[in-house]
């Protein structure tokens, strides 16, 4: 091995690699059977920092990495002794030979360890829309769209406000759904021209009851909505009274104790809410305040996705995978 001009043995192969990605590794434990690496320092320490989400993903997908990396180590230098021991060849022959059974040995590495990385969406959204277990409406129809195109979908719950504010500094990747135009507010941020939903907004109530002209029919009431959330800051604004919370759980909570008249929230998160939680005694009136077509939103430095994605969800619903999730997921929360 030190004539082809690399590292005794696998351990010695394995720790120059990895300290060519700033790892301060060492061999901890080696016997005939394993090798145990320790690291002092991770090269994605700045990237983690504080997103459990995160830790775990680079947790799960590295260790797979590095048990597929282990088995393609040992064809490599299982090559290199044969050829050492029973070969009489030159260098320059040997350097070829190396490059070549690396090249066939990465080439053999399972498919999901070549997988691009997922891209992190944030959303402020809940069921039936988007959950932890990434199995919501808009969950399963992105993702499908993003392993079209050689990712995957991550999405993150934050308050409405962060979530745009993370995306747009490019902390995460995007924002999960958001309705159009917002980038002239958040620079970064770039509009896929593909909608994925219509979204109603409508108002909730417990007691109150009147018709829903638009805005300005709430006017005489206390109104509540969270944070964040753009197109109902932008209009509503003149009501008797105005309370912004952080979440669903505080806009619910506001309600359910009289401590407003009426919320105003999208009719799909707010009916999934209503049955997760098996509110009773609570109406929503109609017709809907407003109803908006919803996009995802990609940090700039993820534009040449763009294109790649709406035409992937084009796809979608033309082979109607689309409208199957729509059947699957949303449906069934409206008793259809």
């Amino acid at each position: 091995m030190k004539e082809l001009g690399i590292p005794q043995g696998r351990d010695g192969l394995m720790r120059n690699i990895k300290h060519g990605i700033n790892g301060n590794f060492v061999v901890e434990e080696q016997d005939d059977n394993k090798i145990v690496f320790a690291n002092q320092d991770c090269p994605f320490a700045g990237k983690v920092k504080n997103r459990a989400s995160l830790r775990l993903m680079t947790f799960n997908l590295f260790g797979d990495i590095a048990h597929g990396f282990s088995i393609q180590v040992g064809i490599i230098i299982g090559y290199l002794d044969f050829l050492n021991n029973h070969h009489k060849i030159k260098n320059a022959q040997r350097r070829q030979w190396l490059a070549l059974i690396s090249l066939v040995s990465w080439l053999a590495v399972p498919g999901p360890l070549l997988a691009k990385e997922p891209l992190v969406l944030n959303t402020a959204f809940t069921s039936p829309l988007s959950n932890d277990a990434q199995t919501g409406f808009v969950d399963v129809v992105v993702n499908e769209a993003l392993e079209r195109i050689g990712h995957g979908l991550e999405s993150v719950r934050l308050p409405a406000e962060r979530a745009l504010i993370n995306a747009n500094a490019g902390i995460d990747d995007g924002d999960l759904l958001r309705i159009a135009g917002l980038q002239k507010t958040y620079p970064n941020l770039i509009q896929v021209p593909e909608k994925i939903i219509d979204l109603e907004f409508v108002v909730i109530t417990k007691r109150a009851q009147f018709p829903v002209t638009g805005w300005s029919s709430l006017k005489p009431y206390s109104v509540a909505i969270i944070t964040g959330w753009k197109i109902l800051e932008r209009n509503i604004t003149k009501v008797a009274v105005l309370t912004k919370v952080k979440n669903v759980n505080q806009l619910f909570t506001l309600l359910l104790k009289d401590r407003v008249d009426t919320i105003v929230y999208s009719r799909w998160v707010g009916l999934g809410y209503i049955k997760q939680h098996q509110i009773r005694g609570v109406r929503i009136l109609e017709p809907p305040l407003a109803r908006r077509d919803l996009y995802v939103y990609l940090h700039k430095k993820h534009q040449h996705l763009v294109p790649k994605l709406a035409a992937a969800l084009r796809a979608m619903k033309t082979d109607g995978s689309y409208q199957r999730a729509f059947q699957q997921i949303l449906a069934p929360f409206a008793g259809k």
